[in-house]
């Protein structure tokens, strides 16, 4: 049998090619380089969306309206036109929304009103009283406390028509959120599908349902 051969030695295109997979560190300039451009960007960012918050937060709001409505206008959009079908959607959600503020406020108000009628009456019936409640209750000036307190809910509730000029004053923002929403709705499907045309099929069909 042949003796086995001894291994050869390295060649030099083998040293070489084994000194070729050395990490080479920039030089310290690039790094701080790199390091300030990236603060630089943080900060940019991080001012862009602090003064752009209130716009951002109107767009997600408009988005995610548009989702929540868009199979009530695709169930509209079957017996009438879609613009029809989005501004009877609208009105209908007004209209909604109008009650239920009156509602609340009113609600409110009517038991503002009614803590206003009977907090004093009650703290004077615990002054009035002859025990140890109603000499603490006399020490403490209870009755001036509650008529205090009631004139203080007055100052911080107003009236309905303090609500209705306070709903007012807020009305362009919910103004800006709807007209675009309503823009998502007439143009969102074809936003996407033009989105989805710039993919190749394969990830096309797969963002598709999800988008």
């Amino acid at each position: 049998m042949a003796p086995a051969e001894a291994p050869s030695a390295a060649t030099p295109d083998a040293a070489q090619s084994g000194a070729g997979n050395v990490l080479v560190m920039p030089p310290p300039w690039r790094v701080a380089l790199l390091v300030t451009a990236l603060i630089c960007a943080v900060v940019v960012i991080r001012n862009i969306f602090t003064s752009a918050h209130q716009v951002i937060g109107w767009a997600v709001a408009a988005s995610v309206i548009a989702l929540l409505l868009t199979p009530v206008v695709q169930g509209m959009d079957r017996i009438m036109p879609r613009a029809l079908a989005i501004i009877l959607t609208f009105v209908m959600v007004i209209a909604l929304a109008v009650g239920l503020t009156w509602l609340y406020t009113s609600n409110v108000l009517d038991q503002v009103a009614q803590i206003q009628e009977s907090a004093p009456t009650i703290a004077e019936e615990i002054e009035d009283r002859s025990d140890r409640i109603g000499e603490i209750a006399r020490e403490i000036g209870l009755a001036d406390q509650a008529s205090e307190l009631a004139d203080r809910l007055d100052e911080r509730t107003g009236s309905g028509g303090d609500a209705i000029r306070s709903a007012a004053l807020s009305a362009p923002p919910y103004f800006v959120s709807m007209i675009l929403t309503i823009f998502l709705l007439l143009f969102g499907p074809q936003m996407i599908n033009g989105a989805l045309d710039q993919l190749s099929p394969a990830r096309r069909d797969r963002y598709r349902p999800a988008l």
